[in-house]
């Protein structure tokens, strides 16, 4: 996970994808799926952050990640959501309608203020 990093932010975990991430192909991805779901499972409490500043393309396989992701924190009563999605990727998320699960927030400033003023779905 060397161009992934996580850190803690107001009892959230945030996940970043570094810039080596900007196009989430599948290949990239095999490398880092077990270690992303892992943190997602293990999120104490559990509230994710998944930010995707750097990101500019994803395609099937990554979504998919991102709802294990989800499911992961759910099962758990915890919360999930996205912040820094490119808009060509928000408008993916809003045709697969993904962003009825989750919220999205332009910044991790936002997505952390929502956070700390009562959470979200």
């Amino acid at each position: 996970m060397e161009h992934l990093w996580v850190e803690r932010q107001a009892a959230v975990t945030v996940i970043h994808f570094g810039v080596e991430y900007g196009s989430c192909s599948w290949a990239k991805l095999e490398q880092t799926e077990e270690s992303v779901l892992r943190l997602a499972e293990n999120a104490d409490p559990p509230r994710l952050l998944i930010d995707l500043t750097n990101t500019d393309y994803f395609g099937s396989a990554f979504l998919n990640v991102l709802v294990g992701c989800y499911q992961r924190v759910k099962r758990r009563r915890g919360r999930f959501s996205l912040c820094g999605v490119q808009p060509d990727l928000m408008r993916e998320l809003e045709v697969t309608r993904l962003t009825e699960l989750w919220p999205v927030y332009a910044t991790r400033q936002q997505a952390l203020e929502a956070e700390r003023d009562g959470g979200h779905k």
